[in-house]
């Protein structure tokens, strides 16, 4: 129990983010939890006493960690096995993925979502060539967080993300921006407004664009 609370305080990602599994488990049975690891996107962690070994089918572990000393080899080439499971790479593209606090789209999901980013908030904030300052900021940040909240990439959304922000900057007319300033406090702010786009709420979005417009203008009077 005291390992399940460490965890779910640590990652701050609620009560299903890690399920404890043992023969005393209250609530679900332990057969239910074993399935919800092995089909569901939650648990991610599952703590558990000899539950989890050979002949239970689960889905490929990132992890294996013992928290107590394995006097079994056989027992440890077991678990050891439960971590480097191989799976293939049109199977690691389908591993579902998140980020500071959110799940982003499930990969079966990535290419509709993509036509539908390129139908709409592309097409309609591209080229970015605005009259006026504000409808750039609402463009950059309708498309910087559409393009965010899918995900489509394994690796590097945020520097594509960034460039594309960079590029429709550019056809507006102003310098390449400057994101340097997102950090600590403004990290937070951003994040919350990644969040905030779920219900198609840009507005915090265009205020961490404002600032960045901002900050980017000035240093560029500053040389």
């Amino acid at each position: 129990e005291d390992i399940v609370k460490i965890i779910r305080e640590e990652f701050g990602k609620g009560n299903e983010f890690c399920q404890k599994i043992t023969y005393k488990t209250t609530g679900k049975k332990p057969d239910e939890l074993i399935a919800e690891f092995r089909n569901s996107y939650f648990p991610r962690i599952a703590v558990t006493v000899d539950m989890i070994s050979t002949g239970t089918d689960i889905k490929p572990l990132e992890i294996v960690l013992f928290l107590r000393m394995v006097k079994s080899r056989s027992y440890f080439e077991q678990m050891k096995g439960r971590g480097v499971r191989v799976i293939s790479d049109n199977d690691l593209q389908q591993v579902k993925m998140d980020k500071d606090g959110f799940p982003f789209a499930f990969p079966e999901q990535i290419p509709t979502l993509m036509t539908e980013f390129e139908k709409r908030p592309l097409c309609q904030f591209t080229p970015c060539r605005f009259k006026t300052l504000k409808e750039v900021i609402k463009a950059l940040a309708v498309v910087h967080t559409e393009l965010v909240l899918i995900h489509p990439f394994r690796e590097g959304n945020g520097r594509v993300a960034r460039m594309l922000a960079i590029l429709m900057a550019l056809q507006a007319g102003l310098p390449p921006l400057d994101f340097s300033g997102i950090t600590g406090k403004k990290k937070k702010e951003y994040i919350e407004a990644i969040h905030a786009g779920f219900q198609e709420n840009y507005k915090p979005m265009e205020k961490i664009f404002e600032s960045v417009i901002r900050k980017t203008l000035r240093a560029r009077l500053l040389r």
